[in-house]
C-alpha cells in the first residue's frame, strides 16, 4: 500500500457582491491489497485497488456591517475504492466577527440533516453535522488560535500559535495541537510544527504533523499562496 497523498487547490476573487471561491480537497492511495484466506489458513493477495476521496466546494462570503461577515458553501463529496463509488452533497455555513486584534468565528458543517453519501452497491453513509467555534487573538507578534469542535457527541479541543519575529518579518513560525476522532470514534491527538516564508506576493508554507494514531502517524504538508 502506498502512502496517502493529499492535494488541495482553491481560487477566490472579490466582487462588488462579495467574495466567491471554488476549491477541492483530495486524498488518494494506490496498491491497496484485496486479501483472501486459503483453505490452509494462510492469507493471500487476490488483487490491488486504488482509493480516492474528493470534496468539492463553491463558497460565497458577504460582509454585512461592524466587522461581521457570513458565508455559505455548497459541498459535494465523492468516494471511490475498488469497484465501489459513491457521492453526496450538503451545505456548510459560518459567520465571522472581526473586532480589531480579536476575531470570532462560528462554522457548521453539513447543515442539512439526514443527508447521505449513496454508493453503487446500495449502501449509504450519513454525513454527520459538526460545529466549530474559533477565536483569534493578536499579542506582540504572536497570534493565538484556540478552537472547540463538537462532532459525533464529542467536544474536541485545538490550539494554534503563530509567531513572526520583528527582525525577520518574512518568516512565520507555527505550532499546533488538535484532538480528532478515528473511524471508530476514538479520541486521538496531533501535534504539528511549521514555517512560513513570504517573498513579495508569494507565500510558502511547510509543516510536519505527528499523531498518536498509528494510521495517521506522520504527515508533511507544503502549500503555496499568491495574490494577483
Amino acid at each position: 500500500m502506498d502512502e496517502i497523498t493529499y492535494t488541495n487547490f482553491s481560487l477566490g476573487t472579490q466582487t462588488q457582491y462579495g467574495q466567491f471561491a471554488v476549491g477541492f480537497m483530495r486524498s488518494d492511495s494506490s496498491e491497496i491489497p484485496s486479501t483472501f484466506v486459503t483453505d490452509e489458513g494462510f492469507h493471500g493477495v487476490d488483487y490491488y485497488y486504488d482509493y480516492a476521496r474528493t470534496t468539492y466546494k463553491v463558497g460565497f462570503q458577504k460582509v454585512l456591517s461592524n466587522g461581521i461577515s457570513v458565508g455559505v458553501t455548497p459541498v459535494y463529496y465523492s468516494l471511490n475504492f475498488d469497484d465501489v463509488s459513491g457521492g453526496g452533497y450538503n451545505l456548510d455555513a459560518g459567520a465571522l466577527w472581526n473586532s480589531g486584534p480579536r476575531e470570532w468565528s462560528f462554522f457548521a458543517r453539513n447543515v442539512f440533516p439526514r443527508m447521505m453519501v449513496k454508493y453503487n452497491d446500495g449502501n449509504t453513509e450519513l454525513l454527520p453535522r459538526q460545529y466549530n467555534l474559533s477565536f483569534k487573538q493578536a499579542f506582540k507578534g504572536v497570534y493565538i488560535y484556540p478552537q472547540i469542535k463538537y462532532s459525533q457527541k464529542h467536544f474536541l479541543q485545538s490550539i494554534g500559535l503563530s509567531y513572526t519575529p520583528y527582525f525577520m518579518s518574512f518568516l512565520d513560525f507555527e505550532w499546533g495541537y488538535k484532538q480528532h476522532l478515528s473511524v471508530t470514534a476514538q479520541r486521538h491527538h496531533n501535534a504539528s510544527f511549521g514555517i512560513g516564508l513570504h517573498l513579495l506576493n508569494l507565500h510558502c508554507y511547510f509543516a510536519y504533523e505527528r499523531s498518536n494514531y498509528v494510521l495517521r502517524d506522520n504527515k508533511t504538508y507544503f502549500s503555496l499562496h499568491t495574490d494577483f
